[in-house]
């Protein structure tokens, strides 16, 4: 079989890739590319958590096709990677995190927060401080993204992104599918960016609606920290 690895072999660190220990709370809309595209680049095992099931809402907005409504998100995205990437092992728990029950899951090299809440993000944030070497919270509204990556030592700027009170988009204004798979892509990025020694960002956000970046200062990531994951 030809390799699966070879266009890129000369830009990404596949043995470093290979022997990562990378927790996803969230199969959702950001989730489920970001591990989709972290099993094609290499992965062979990734810890999904994730409680709920398909809604005939996600299947708009998510890779979560009409025939898995019902289903369990964690055992839908199992089977998509089983079928796209079948060098990756999934480990799938059907669990919402919160501080207490996610410390069964950690340590762990990389942690992304694919959840829907600030709240959640706090708790969970809780939980992973000094027990993860790269924390990825990755965040949407329907035409803008956020993506915030944090390592030991240089943490001081993210707690206070979760704080406030997030901004609260109409059900018809929340997600759509291009905006959940660039986020999911910019995950696996930032992880392959890291793991080569290159990340020099710690945060990056992107408006869609008009195809920019906006401004990554400290003071403007504290401003559109509220915004909302799906």
């Amino acid at each position: 079989m030809t390799d699966p690895f070879l266009r890129f072999r000369d830009v990404l660190p596949l043995e470093r890739l290979a022997n990562l220990d990378v927790l996803v709370v969230g199969a959702g809309g950001i989730g489920a590319p970001a591990v989709l595209a972290l099993a094609k680049m290499g992965l062979t095992r990734i810890r999904i958590v994730d409680l709920d099931t398909v809604d005939e809402a996600n299947t708009g907005t998510q890779l979560h096709g009409p025939r898995q409504v019902h289903r369990a998100k964690v055992a839908s995205l199992t089977d998509l990677v089983g079928r796209q990437a079948p060098w990756c092992e999934i480990v799938g728990t059907r669990a919402r995190l919160d501080e207490t029950s996610a410390a069964a899951h950690l340590p762990a090299d990389v942690v992304i927060l694919a959840v829907d809440s600030l709240a959640a993000r706090k708790a969970l944030w809780a939980a992973a401080r000094g027990r993860c070497r790269l924390l990825v919270d990755p965040r949407m509204g329907a035409e803008s993204l956020s993506v915030y990556a944090v390592t030991p030592g240089d943490e001081g700027w993210y707690a206070p992104t979760l704080e406030g009170k997030p901004y609260e988009a109409p059900c018809t204004a929340r997600a759509t599918f291009p905006c959940g798979l660039i986020a999911g892509a910019l995950v696996a990025q930032t992880i392959g960016l890291w793991l080569r020694d290159a990340l020099d960002k710690g945060e990056l956000h992107f408006d869609l609606k008009y195809l920019e970046t906006i401004g990554t200062s400290r003071d403007e990531l504290r401003r559109i920290a509220g915004r909302r994951c799906a």
